[in-house]
């Protein structure tokens, strides 16, 4: 393969970064695969209560009207399109914006390498913005190679395990996993570009937090996000609420597919994760026969303790399919249904969750 080839693979770069921020507004038990990039500490923190959730749905589904276990049924709060005016976008705390002003906040995020990120959304709170955006590791990879002067050479050596993984039996994919550490290098080196979701707060062209949601996914566009400032817990304070969609890169010859949408709510304040889950999952395993799984949890914020301040009601829906093989038919779907309180500790400020729901796509995100 040519070195011009593998740059070309690997530099996404200008269309990606410039073309993809698009501005867009759409819409744990704590921890999971989160990973904090650690930002200068601010003393000064706007912490602005835009909404009360007290037995409000956290998801999108509550526009349907749908029950998520006991508690009030309501209306979910309004997505933000594309077509939203500014009266409307200011209204809900959207930034409106233009393609230069992207190109300065990617900046304020990735220095002189505003290719490595990708802006997705923006929203107000106070003084602050918070940013949803997809960070490109090959990109960083590049540019890190590019300013420490051995770029040529970095992607000359790059092109040398390409041809010695395309000249030895087997996937290509396969093969480039054994020999290339970063994930974010080796998929691109292998035709596939990765990013990983994270999130940042940023005041006065200065980054006061990040936090990274999700390590490795594929591009999905068709399938919209959330991303919500408001006080979920009735401390005072706001969180905020991200859902994302999320693809997992497999290997060709690997028979499982998986993919769906993720969700977190997070402190604003300090950017730390409260809750985490699977919010939808789908995966596909396929050889001769073969079998289909999918599951939903949504949660409902309430007061069930009566301490003042909102738990999370879980439930979580799983059904399997089994794909007709040659020589026998499938046995019937098999359905089931879980739920669970998470109890919200004012200490520790998250929601500690008894019993593992929603985890499906939350195990380490490779």
């Amino acid at each position: 393969m040519s070195i011009s080839r593998l740059r070309a693979l690997l530099s996404i770069v200008a269309l990606g970064g410039a073309m993809g921020c698009t501005g867009r507004g759409s819409d744990a038990e704590a921890g999971g695969p989160v990973v904090e990039v650690v930002a200068p500490p601010t003393k000064e923190v706007a912490v602005v209560a835009t909404d009360k959730v007290m037995g409000k749905v956290a998801e999108a589904e509550a526009e349907a009207a749908k029950d998520v276990g006991p508690g009030t049924k309501v209306e979910a709060g309004k997505v933000v399109g594309p077509e939203t005016t500014k009266v409307e976008a200011a209204k809900h705390g959207v930034t409106t914006t233009n393609t230069a002003e992207l190109e300065v906040l990617a900046r304020v995020l990735a220095g002189e390498d505003a290719e490595v990120v990708e802006v997705v959304e923006r929203r107000a709170v106070g003084r602050e913005e918070l940013v949803l955006l997809r960070w490109y590791g090959a990109r960083a990879w590049r540019a890190q190679e590019r300013r420490a002067g051995r770029l040529e050479a970095a992607l000359a050596g790059l092109e040398a395990q390409v041809d010695a993984c395309e000249a030895t039996p087997g996937e290509l994919s396969v093969c480039l996993e054994g020999v290339i550490a970063d994930r974010h290098v080796m998929w691109s080196a292998a035709g596939r570009e990765v990013f990983a979701w994270e999130v940042a707060r940023v005041r006065d062209g200065a980054v006061l937090g990040r936090r990274r949601l999700f390590e490795t996914s594929l591009r999905v566009d068709d399938v919209p996000h959330k991303f919500k400032a408001y006080d979920i817990d009735g401390d005072g304070r706001s969180e905020l609420t991200v859902i994302v969609p999320v693809e997992r890169p497999q290997h060709d010859q690997a028979m499982d597919h998986e993919s769906g949408e993720v969700g977190f709510i997070l402190e604003v304040a300090d950017m730390h994760v409260q809750f985490s889950a699977t919010r939808r999952y789908a995966m596909r395993a396929e050889d001769v026969g073969g079998s289909e799984s999918t599951a939903e949890t949504v949660w409902l914020a309430r007061d069930v303790d009566g301490d003042g301040h909102a738990d999370l009601q879980l439930r979580e829906t799983t059904r399997l399919t089994d794909i007709a093989a040659d020589d026998a038919p499938p046995a019937a779907p098999r359905s089931g249904a879980r739920t669970t309180v998470c109890p919200y500790e004012p200490v520790a400020d998250l929601w500690r969750c008894p019993e593992a729901l929603g985890r499906q796509l939350l195990e380490a995100s490779g």
